[in-house]
């Protein structure tokens, strides 16, 4: 595993989970896309956005909110990957926060709104 900063490090526990894209979430309980999805995953951002293709090309969902490190070379790959499926930025939320935590030695966290 990786930590925000993409530096490896050893976890002190580990947990199992139960994990599906969403695509497949959708398909295999018959469930329509959604209009809006809210995002925060930990650094895994554009692991999850290549497993929502299929949704995020629907034409129901309007809105995206993503919290992401908008410094980390695959979270730019990710927010262009948005572009060209039709979503534009609409906002960047928490500037002053993501700034305090780079201050603080933390992740450069923002908050990405998208829409259609």
């Amino acid at each position: 595993p990786v930590n925000d900063f993409g530096e490896a490090f050893v976890p002190v526990s580990r947990q199992p989970v139960a994990m599906a894209t969403l695509d497949s979430l959708l398909k295999n309980l018959g469930l329509d896309a959604p209009n809006h999805i809210k995002m925060d995953v930990d650094g895994i951002e554009a692991r999850i956005l290549r497993g929502a293709e299929v949704t995020l090309r629907n034409p129901r969902l309007r809105t995206l909110l993503v919290e992401m490190n908008t410094e980390r070379p695959e979270n730019l790959e990710a927010m262009s990957a948005l572009e060209d499926l039709g979503f534009r930025r609409v906002s960047a939320l928490d500037k002053l926060e993501a700034k305090r935590r780079r201050r603080q030695g933390g992740a450069p966290i923002d908050e990405e709104a998208w829409a259609k």
